[in-house]
């Protein structure tokens, strides 16, 4: 899911599955780079999962990329102590979405 608003151009979720999800991912961030840029965007913020698919598809699209220093998790409570989620929840930044709230 993407939102391209004025001033401000991001990737909030991505859905990989199948058999090559790093190329899943370099084909859906390069058609929303290709859109941010026709709507004048310079700058794209990827809210994603940092694993090897989505790490390896941000650096072959956004080869200038920079990864701010964050604190960033996804809170999955039924695997994780009380103490683990609330610290992910309420670290600065944290971004919250239901998963079909679009």
């Amino acid at each position: 899911m993407a939102r391209l608003g004025p001033g401000a151009a991001e990737v909030l979720e991505l859905a990989l599955a199948g058999p090559d999800p790093a190329a899943q991912a370099r084909a859906l961030l390069t058609g929303i780079a290709v859109r941010a840029r026709a709507a004048g965007h310079r700058r794209l913020t990827v809210r994603a999962p940092d694993v090897p698919a989505v790490r390896a598809a941000v650096e072959a699209v956004f080869p200038d990329a920079s990864a701010p220093a964050a604190h960033t998790g996804m809170a999955r409570p039924l695997l994780a102590s009380r103490a683990r989620v609330r610290a992910t929840v309420t670290a600065p930044g944290a971004v919250h979405w239901f998963g079909d709230s679009v």
